[in-house]
């Protein structure tokens, strides 16, 4: 399998320091961005195969376009949503057929969502000849 993209879009740059820990840097090249203008020229460029979106609680109708433009730019992208509480607003997000929505989620949690991606993506690739999308 070659190196997966995983976009990591949030305020808090912890996020993107725990994950370039704890996936290997052979499987996975982890890049983060901070949500509005920069996410937007990050994305397009990246082109990842797996994004997190961040705070959905906080910025749903931001949340919303982020994963329009990741789905518009990167079609199959896996995108896990993360939210601090679970609320009305993040089904709306949950409706735009991501991957996983997690509330709350551990390191060691996210890094098991996200692993689960790759291996999606891994079984779809194989499933159409070896091509990833």
């Amino acid at each position: 399998m070659s190196v997966l993209r995983v976009l990591v879009d949030s305020p808090d740059a912890s996020i993107g320091e725990l994950l370039r820990e704890r996936l290997p840097g052979s499987d996975f090249h982890v890049v983060s961005t901070q949500p509005g203008p920069a996410f937007l020229r990050t994305a397009r460029c990246v082109l990842p195969d797996i994004a997190v979106v961040d705070r959905v609680h906080e910025r749903a109708e931001a949340a919303l376009l982020e994963i329009a433009v990741l789905k518009d730019a990167r079609p199959g992208v896996r995108i896990i949503a993360l939210s601090e509480e679970s609320s009305p607003k993040d089904a709306r997000v949950v409706e735009q057929g991501i991957f996983y929505y997690m509330t709350l989620p551990t390191g060691r949690e996210l890094v098991q969502v996200i692993r689960a991606a790759a291996r999606a993506i891994a079984s779809e690739a194989k499933a159409v000849g070896g091509r990833r999308a």
